[in-house]
């Protein structure tokens, strides 16, 4: 069966790194069933790179094996250039199984011709993807392990299975990593303001109704930006199929090890229902312009208070293999009650409507009244739809009174009885 493109993607600006001066091919072998073996197609269109996010996707037949190696199906290949052993390739893909006995793969192997490929040296970076038929999901490889030997270098996609099957991939993005790079697992936690103790997930209003911005918005609030500022999210990581759904932008701050005041890096990362952030089109592996070394890490919310690691994390490069989990009682934050206990996780204290960093329900600048002024002064009103910080709950309506309002949070996180009382961040 020959490769065909799928319209899947609306096209959105998007700032990698990608392998310049390169060619990319699409190898499709058709000799499975009698037919004439290995064709070559141009792949460029599922790049993500400067200025263009892929707009197609491209569907895979595997199974059964086509040759005697783990590469069972049609097979793309990305980026065929020399490879370089000074530098990491973070490479991110979005997978797709139209059946359940598929298995996406991800290699960066070599070839020794461009006229028939040849698999070789591809242990140690590969990755399997289990993503369930038709749920998107995100397959990531970091080569931290160098390829030894000469060729033309290649990232190669492959589907497995033992019977015929489909997989679809898209939006390819390879960052080039510079090795001694500060690198870290992407941080994960709970906003309280959507977080349902019930089933240990966040509501994800927002994104069920197409709200959550492309560009993230702190920028825009006035945060100071080091590294970081006017991500784009592609719209594959806010697709209602992914694997886990986007909840809203947040905020990671890495701070001096010496002085915790000093920001040395920011990045803007898309929060999931489960409490995991990811970059723009859904990497794990965070890579700053930083030597590897030891960092504070701090992780903001719109209108949440903020909070930060007790002490400095070291980032190796390349990365950990466990995250920063702000959603664990057994993470120790700076400061004093920096997170709310809900059950058995910690989460963000909702409520700082004004982004001052504080929590307060009476007084000058308090966060109760714009929540009232954004309804239009009449305190039985409700606003719905917007995306807006007044919008406490996070569930896409913002209202002063009544069931689920946004205001009595805010009196519940300063101590319920304590009108007067102010909650003060934790972050330095």
């Amino acid at each position: 069966m020959r490769a065909h493109t799928r319209s899947f993607l609306l096209s959105c600006a998007l700032a990698f790194a990608p392998l310049a001066q390169a060619q990319d091919f699409f190898w499709d072998f058709e000799g499975a069933n009698g037919l004439d073996g290995w064709h070559m197609y141009d792949g460029s269109s599922m790049q993500t790179g400067p200025g263009a996010a892929s707009a197609t996707s491209v569907r895979l037949q595997s199974g059964p094996p086509l040759n005697s190696g783990s590469f069972d199906s049609a097979m793309f290949f990305y980026h065929v250039v020399p490879y370089d052993p000074n530098v990491f390739y973070n490479i991110t893909v979005g997978c797709m199984t139209l059946d359940p006995d598929v298995y996406p793969m991800v290699y960066l192997g070599w070839l020794d011709t461009l006229t028939q490929p040849a698999f070789l040296n591809a242990a140690n970076t590969s990755m399997t993807v289990s993503t369930g038929p038709s749920s998107w999901a995100i397959a990531e490889l970091l080569d931290e392990y160098p390829i030894t030997g000469t060729g033309a270098y290649c990232i190669i996609i492959s589907a497995s299975s033992l019977i015929p099957g489909e997989a679809l991939f898209d939006n390819i993005s390879v960052e080039m990593i510079p090795q001694g790079s500060a690198m870290l697992r992407a941080p994960r936690l709970f906003l309280g303001g959507n977080f349902d103790s019930g089933i240990n997930r966040m509501g994800h209003h927002l994104n069920d109704l197409g709200l959550v911005p492309a560009t993230e918005p702190y920028t825009a609030m006035g945060y100071q930006q080091i590294g970081g500022g006017g991500e784009m999210c592609t719209p594959f990581v806010m697709e209602p199929s992914f694997n886990f759904n986007a909840v809203d932008w947040v905020r990671l701050e890495l701070r001096s090890a010496l002085d915790p005041t000093v920001v040395v890096a920011t990045r803007q990362l898309m929060l999931t229902s489960l409490g995991l952030t990811c970059g723009p089109n859904g990497q794990l592996n965070l890579h700053f312009d930083l030597p590897a070394g030891n960092y504070y890490v701090a992780v903001r919310h719109r209108n949440h208070l903020g909070a930060m690691t007790a002490t400095p994390v070291a980032l190796p490069s390349p990365f950990p293999w466990w995250a920063v989990d702000f959603r664990s009682p057994s993470l120790a934050t700076w400061g004093s009650n920096a997170r709310k206990a809900v059950g058995a996780n910690m989460v963000l204290w909702e409520g700082d409507v004004t982004g001052d960093h504080l929590l307060k329900y009476v007084g000058m600048n308090n966060d109760r009244d714009p929540i009232l002024v954004a309804i239009g002064a009449l305190p039985i009103a409700t606003l719905t739809g917007q995306y807006r910080k007044e919008d406490v709950t996070i569930d896409v309506v913002v209202k002063y009174v009544g069931v689920n309002n946004d205001r009595d949070p805010i009196l519940v996180n300063i101590g319920g009885n304590t009108p007067n009382a102010v909650r003060v961040e934790q972050v330095p």
